[in-house]
């Protein structure tokens, strides 16, 4: 994350539903329609953590926070595959390096105690032992690059790949949100091709301090800040091109190393939060979530077709929201910006990013979850505790889990276009997903917004609120060997303003438990969990309440095909 604003908002604040005046209809593709993305990684759902922040997310003092470790087992063991965990950022590109003699794992100087983002950190050997306590992951490490120190950041690239260990690193970065730089830790007549050139310089000079050939696939590339706007301004501010992925590799000649890039990063956050934004308006809105990746899906289809060989683009820093310094945990913790997570990241695969690596930090209220942390200055006091945006993460884990009960998936999705006459489609969306060339399953996402809290603020639970909550029924057409679909719902009785702790749960499943443990417990019977819908004729009838998401899983007359929902 950066100091300036990645995307600006707008829009006046949206707290009346807006309805839907006919039945919607998807018609999703028996098989993998031409055209579509590749395959999904099975790793899609991979995590970030600013660099001091993880100190706190591993454990700070000497044991494993197994708090975070059952959160990013969770995670993995859905799609069975080894997490991708970041660790960088702005924090670590303007830091000052490592300290071979420090025994702390992290020294902040005092005028950054209580910084979000601290800079002119040191780092010493025993930050690096934490990196232990995530076993199974992948890391991507963020060299720093903005301070142009040439020889700390050489320093501080062996240190780590020594000790997170080669095969344990998925990839090394240089610098972060390089094309904010200008007239801050460059010039003001920075450009794109000054930073090509001087990556392929500390690259170069980076790879024989670590003794690795110029064609070893060790680099991402890019780390830049989208900088785009969502569909609700009225006049868009204009991204300076030369900072596209598309422009960095063919004009400012990055081409020139794709045969050591393993990635490509590009930063994104839905909007900048002000006194207009709203959850409608700005998060729980699939135009606006389409309008403002449109960037995203260029880089990645370009990135896609690459010859001799498709590069991944990744999305390596992303939230929903960039706070504006205040408590923004009533837009970014709760299950309306969750929503919008959902839907980000499923259009995500559709258009072919390689995987996300969702951002997490003591001070960031749209984190996946928060830690035991106490600030210096006593002004942030975090506990352990989920947060809504984690229950996005493992919908969109589970979206791509195999249907076969194979170890690995061989996922491909699109988006499915709402249909009917009248139809709200920018609050509406669906999405496929294909194994093995077959419709496996289906999300469908009613982003309406309904605030059961005001629509009864004497029930805390709200718990007796069912029957005036509004409904979108879809009708959906399915192949014809399919007799029924299983639906699993990412709900809260109390709506889109529900944190996690007010009864969010997925398919019954809730991570906020009496437990604190970070493993997820079903809280509600099977039969409340999981809804069985028989298929006539090929067609079956949804409901999906507003401020919801549900996923169907397709069981077909075979009985190899179609897995239980709740397995």
């Amino acid at each position: 994350m950066g100091f300036g604003s990645f995307l600006l908002s707008a829009g006046t604040a949206a707290s009346l539903l807006v309805r839907a005046t006919a039945s919607p209809s998807i018609s999703p593709s028996p098989t993998t329609p031409a055209g579509a993305a590749p395959p999904v990684n099975p790793a899609f759902a991979g995590f970030a953590f600013e660099a001091k922040s993880f100190l706190f997310y591993a454990g700070p003092n000497g044991t494993a926070n197994t708090f975070s470790q059952n959160l990013v087992q969770a995670i993995a063991n859905k799609t069975q595959t080894q997490p991708i965990i970041r660790v960088g950022g702005t924090s670590l590109d303007h830091s000052l390096g490592y300290d071979a003699n420090q025994i702390e794992p992290i020294v902040v100087p005092p005028s950054q105690q209580s910084a979000g983002i601290p800079t002119n950190m040191t780092f010493g050997p025993s930050y690096f032992d934490i990196f232990e306590y995530f076993p199974d992951a992948r890391y991507i490490f963020d060299i720093p690059f903005a301070y142009e120190h040439l020889s700390s950041s050489l320093i501080i690239a062996q240190a780590a790949y020594a000790a997170i260990e080669p095969e344990n690193i998925l990839a090394l970065e240089l610098g972060n949100e390089v094309n904010l730089y200008s007239g801050n830790t460059r010039s003001s007549d920075w450009t794109a091709s000054d930073y090509v050139s001087q990556w392929t310089e500390w690259t170069d000079d980076i790879e024989a301090r670590l003794k690795l050939t110029n064609t070893t696939k060790i680099w991402q590339a890019a780390a830049v800040s989208a900088e785009t706007t969502n569909s609700l301004l009225s006049s868009p501010a204009t991204v300076d091109g030369q900072w596209d992925i598309r422009d960095l590799f063919n004009d400012a000649n990055l081409v020139q190393d794709q045969a050591r890039i393993k990635s490509v990063s590009v930063h994104y956050y839905q909007t900048k939060i002000d006194d207009t934004t709203s959850l409608q308006n700005d998060l729980m809105n699939h135009a606006a979530i389409k309008t403002g990746s449109a960037q995203i899906a260029d880089a990645a289809g370009f990135l896609n077709e690459l010859e001799p060989q498709p590069i991944p683009l990744v999305l390596g820093e992303v939230g929903s929201s960039l706070g504006n310094g205040s408590n923004d945990s009533p837009l970014q913790a709760v299950l309306g910006a969750a929503l919008s997570q959902v839907d980000f990241m499923l259009h995500s695969m559709s258009v072919g990013v390689g995987w996300i690596n969702y951002q997490s930090g003591v001070s960031f209220t749209f984190s996946l979850w928060s830690v035991d942390y106490s600030s210096p200055d006593g002004t942030s006091n975090k506990t352990n505790e989920v947060l809504a945006p984690f229950y996005a993460h493992v919908f969109a884990a589970e979206f791509i889990r195999s249907s076969l009960g194979k170890s690995t998936s061989n996922t491909t999705v699109t988006e499915v276009n709402v249909t009917g006459t009248g139809v709200q489609s920018d609050f509406l969306s669906a999405y496929a997903a294909y194994e093995d060339d077959r419709l496996a399953k289906i999300a469908v996402l009613n982003l309406q917004y309904w605030d059961g809290k005001l629509t009864n603020v004497s029930n805390s639970n709200c718990t007796d609120l069912t029957s005036s909550r509004p409904a979108e029924t879809f009708t959906i057409a399915v192949p014809d060997d399919v007799k029924s679909v299983q639906k699993k719902t990412l709900t809260s009785p109390c709506g889109a303003t529900a944190y996690a702790n007010e009864n969010i749960t997925w398919g019954g499943v809730s991570w906020n438990t009496k437990e604190n443990d970070g493993i997820g417990r079903q809280v509600l019977t099977e039969d409340e969990s999981v809804q069985v819908i028989q298929v006539t004729n090929g067609t079956l009838q949804v409901s999906v309440t507003a401020s919801e998401a549900a996923m169907l899983y397709l069981q077909y007359e075979s009985t190899n095909w179609g897995c239980h929902p709740l397995a």
